[in-house]
């Protein structure tokens, strides 16, 4: 791996590390943070971005103050494109529901380590599922 890889995986695992750390403390100063003030967060392929610092802000908001008991997990990120990419495995109570979100993020950086955008695609099961055994296994 070469030092510039070296240092966009190196920004890509900050980043990721930032997004769970807010997620858990439902942080929206904290997530902000991790976007360029123009970032946009796709949370889904058939909606429209979020952008901005103060939109993004709202949104997480909104989306965590429900939720409580998060446990989850991310893979290693993989770099492609100038594009990381990583998967996870969510379990949280939505408004006292177990839920189970696995899902990928395809995530953009900029220079200084800021994300410019983040795309997410997942799916949503109304109950807690573990992992399957093998998740995040390298191989067939």
């Amino acid at each position: 791996m070469t030092s510039v890889q070296d240092s966009a995986t190196a920004g890509a695992e900050r980043f990721i590390a930032g997004f769970i750390q807010a997620w858990r403390e439902h942080d929206g100063d904290l997530i902000a943070s991790l976007f360029t003030p123009d970032g946009r967060l796709y949370y889904s392929p058939l909606e429209p971005p979020v952008v901005g610092h103060d939109a993004i802000r709202e949104f997480w908001a909104q989306g965590t103050a429900g939720q409580s008991n998060l446990d989850v997990t991310f893979g290693p990120p993989a770099m492609a494109g100038g594009r990381a990419v990583a998967e996870w495995w969510a379990t949280v109570h939505n408004d006292g529901q177990p839920t189970t979100e696995p899902g990928c993020a395809l995530i953009t950086l900029d220079q200084a380590g800021r994300c410019t955008e983040l795309r997410e695609y997942s799916s949503l099961r109304r109950r807690h599922i573990d992992p399957p055994a093998n998740w995040l296994a390298v191989g067939p």
